[in-house]
């Protein structure tokens, strides 16, 4: 074969750069190389949540021949400058950390060990462990999460449902209640383990619209305003029994302390007994009442109707009602333990606290807009939901907001499980 003298001095210049390449692939395939542009030679995927009093870490996995570990660094807010705090032998990427408290913010690094090696720290992974879970509705994918006492961080997500309309947490068993309102078809009433696995029995109702949980009892009520009922049913999806003294019953909510129902109905509300042997009417009178909460330290019951807020006795008798500055107040919130209400106002937006007799306390300085609240009763934090933005806000008694978490889509219902068990 005959060669012309350009092949000759393009073959040992091609060969040379072609070995460049393959070196320079093969160094920047190492994980803890500085030059990695994936990793910048420092472990990734740092993931952190918290279970009541344990925090639980994962990252990804680091395959090298020589690597030995990882070290894992936690500082705190009590303590700026993270400090070595133990070591994981390869190839574990898990650790959990029993030694934490409540209401202290932990930052967590790590860094991977080899022989005579140890590489550069991850990036920071920060949490707040605390009693309760917050669980969250999208309405992008039907779906339900299960957010870490902070909401900063996703336990887990659980789908298979149509269009949910309420969600129940349970704060004794950790299970939570959805129900489900798939207009022109059918509804139904699921419920969800503490792990996110999705019961496979359930009961089906024609259009629910509410539902209400006893938590002593794990009893639940639901309202269908189809078929003018309110049902009451047992842990085991048993009919303890069905009322239908109402025509439109659309707003369910119930007295802890005793198992008595609150029943939004029509241009009325009225109470019933928890064994349904009585019904007693309130004499106020409603023009549209679009959402409801019951304060379970006293009975007393708060009531959106139109452009004002009223709230009645635990005899249904007239206390007081909010106007201004409210012009088209949305959901509400009671905190059981101040007696104080949270209401979001849909047009303009906005998030105001009032006192139990029904003063302005103050109005959160909000850039978002809020659509759904549930208070957090260890902290007396409120978890806020703004759909379109995707997100979700947790802001204290104060007004200040604390942590937001990003990345679900369209979420809307908010509901606080307080005082969780640990699973």
């Amino acid at each position: 074969m005959r060669f012309n003298s350009i092949s000759i001095h393009i073959f040992p210049k091609l060969a040379l750069l072609i070995l460049l390449f393959s070196c320079t692939d093969r160094e920047r395939s190492n994980p803890l190389d500085l030059k990695n542009p994936e990793t910048l030679g420092r472990p990734t995927g740092l993931n952190v949540i918290s279970i009541q009093d344990t925090i639980f870490l994962n990252w990804d996995i680091i395959e090298l021949s020589d690597l030995t570990g990882y070290q894992i660094y936690r500082g705190s807010d009590t303590n700026t400058e993270p400090v070595l705090h133990a070591f994981v032998s390869a190839p574990s990427n898990t650790f959990k950390d029993f030694t934490v408290v409540f209401d202290i913010e932990y930052d967590y690094q790590i860094s991977a060990v080899g022989d005579n090696f140890e590489s550069s720290r991850s990036d920071f992974a920060k949490i707040t462990p605390g009693p309760t879970f917050n669980w969250v509705t999208e309405n992008g994918n039907q779906q339900i999460a299960k957010l870490t006492h902070d909401s900063r961080h996703l336990i887990h997500r659980t789908g298979r449902f149509s269009a949910i309309v309420d969600i129940e947490p349970n704060p004794r068993t950790g299970e939570v209640w959805v129900l489900n309102n798939f207009i022109g078809i059918e509804g139904n009433l699921k419920k969800v383990t503490p792990e996110g696995r999705v019961d496979e029995r359930f009961i089906t109702f024609e259009s629910p619209t509410d539902a209400a949980l006893n938590y002593d009892l794990n009893e639940i009520w639901v309202a269908d305003p189809q078929q003018s009922s309110v049902t009451k049913l047992d842990s085991k999806w048993n009919t303890i029994f069905t009322i239908h003294e109402f025509t439109i019953p659309t707003l369910v909510a119930v007295d802890q302390r005793n198992g008595n129902c609150w029943v939004a109905h029509n241009d009325s509300v009225s109470r019933v007994l928890s064994d349904g042997t009585q019904v007693l009417k309130s004499g106020v009178r409603f023009d549209s009442i679009t959402s409801m909460d019951l304060n379970s330290e006293d009975g007393s019951v708060w009531l959106v109707d139109g452009t004002r807020i009223v709230k009645i006795n635990q005899n249904g008798d007239f206390l007081l009602e909010i106007k201004a500055p409210l012009t088209f107040p949305g959901k509400i919130a009671i905190n059981d333990s101040t007696g104080e209400l949270w209401a979001i106002n849909d047009n303009p937006a906005g998030l105001y606290k009032f006192s139990p007799t029904g003063e302005m306390l103050f109005d959160v300085n909000v850039s978002f807009n809020p659509d759904n609240i549930s208070v957090n009763l260890y902290d007396n934090s409120v978890l806020v939901s703004d759909v379109r933005g995707h997100t979700i806000y947790r802001v204290s008694e104060g007004g200040e907001i604390l942590s937001l978490f990003k990345g679900l889509i369209f979420p809307d219902l908010v509901s606080v499980q307080n005082q969780a068990r640990t699973n």
